[in-house]
C-alpha cells in the first residue's frame, strides 16, 4: 500500500490493464497517438524544428531514440525534445480545451522516446505506457515528408 498520494496514483496507474480498458478510450488513444504522429511529420519540415534537429546532431551521445521523419537515433531526452517540438510546430496537435494544454507534445513524445530503446514492438499495452515502439516500427512510420507538404509551406 502506498504511503503517500503520489505513489498512490502510480500503484493505481500501474495496475491499469489493457483488456480492461473502455472500447471508446482505446479507440481515442489510437486516434491521438496517429493524429500526434502527423502533426510531428507534416512540422518536420519548420525552420525551428530543423535547427533544433541540427543541434540534437551536434550534441551526440547515446543513439536510444528515433528523431520522427527520419533514421536518426539521439539520446531519449533529446529526442523527446525535438519530436514534442515537432508536434506542436504547426499548433495543429492536441489541445485539451478546459485547460488549454497540448498534452501529446510533451507526455507522448517523452513516452515514446523513453519507450523506444527499453522496449519490445508496439502491441496492445501500448495505452497504458507498458509496451511501445520498437525503433524499427516507428522509423519506418515516419517519413521524410515532400516538398509539398504544409509543413514546408507555412513555417
Amino acid at each position: 500500500m502506498a504511503s503517500d498520494p503520489v505513489h498512490a496514483v502510480a500503484d493505481a496507474l500501474s495496475a491499469i490493464r489493457f483488456d480492461g480498458l473502455p472500447a471508446r478510450t482505446v479507440t481515442s488513444a489510437r486516434r491521438l497517438v496517429l493524429d500526434s504522429l502527423a502533426v510531428a511529420l507534416a512540422g518536420y519540415g519548420c525552420r525551428d524544428v530543423q535547427v533544433l534537429a541540427g543541434l540534437a546532431r551536434e550534441w551526440g551521445g547515446r543513439p536510444e531514440s528515433t528523431l520522427l521523419g527520419s533514421a536518426e537515433r539521439v539520446p531519449a531526452p533529446v529526442a523527446a525534445l525535438v519530436n514534442g517540438t515537432m508536434i506542436q510546430a504547426l499548433d495543429f496537435d492536441d489541445t485539451h480545451d478546459p485547460s488549454g494544454a497540448h498534452t501529446a507534445s510533451t507526455v507522448l513524445a517523452a513516452a515514446l522516446a523513453v519507450a523506444e530503446p527499453t522496449t519490445p514492438p508496439i502491441g496492445s499495452g501500448s495505452v497504458t505506457g507498458r509496451d511501445g515502439p520498437s525503433g524499427s516500427r516507428l522509423r519506418g512510420a515516419a517519413r521524410q515528408p515532400n516538398a509539398t507538404t504544409p509543413s514546408q509551406l507555412a513555417c
